[in-house]
């Protein structure tokens, strides 16, 4: 006998509820982003979906970033078997989950002004988190994430060449 799957579950769960008479099933949006990820990781035929550096996106990511750095709001995922992963964006539509980021993507112009805030006092925990590419900490541990910074930069740079 096979162990029952996230699918077999879901299924269940539906049986249950037409069975009692009611016509329509609601799952809340985490529980069923939980769910479709739990169903993907199942099924060895469907990956999840990748952004432009190769990254699994989770399922339940609800902002990525487009190539200037920009964060842009995602309102879910789509599989269509012909065409891959699409990533919804509200107000705007589909689009290849390869067009985007899951982290924001760094460049000299950034590691400048956030230095620049560094020196001017700004990290001290009055900036918004998400969007800050400093790392907070220690002195040492804020110089040591600038340096890896520095060394990816220049690595991306000589890729590119």
């Amino acid at each position: 006998m096979r162990n029952e799957t996230s699918l077999d579950r879901l299924r269940k769960a539906v049986d249950n509820q037409a069975a009692l008479g009611e016509s329509e099933f609601r799952l809340p949006i985490m529980e069923a982003a939980k769910l479709v990820q739990a169903v993907v990781a199942e099924s060895a035929a469907v990956a999840l979906p990748r952004d432009a550096d190769g990254n699994e996106i989770p399922l339940d990511t609800c902002s990525l970033y487009s190539a200037d750095g920009k964060s842009v709001e995602v309102s879910g995922f789509s599989y269509v078997a012909a065409d891959g992963w699409l990533v919804s964006v509200p107000r705007v539509g589909e689009f290849s989950p390869e067009e985007f980021y899951l982290n924001r993507s760094d460049s000299w112009g950034s590691l400048l002004a956030d230095l620049d805030d560094m020196s001017n006092g700004i990290c001290r925990g009055d900036k918004d988190c998400s969007t800050c590419l400093i790392g907070c900490g220690t002195e040492e541990s804020v110089m040591r994430n600038v340096a890896k910074r520095i060394r990816n930069l220049r690595r991306k740079e000589h890729e590119l060449g």
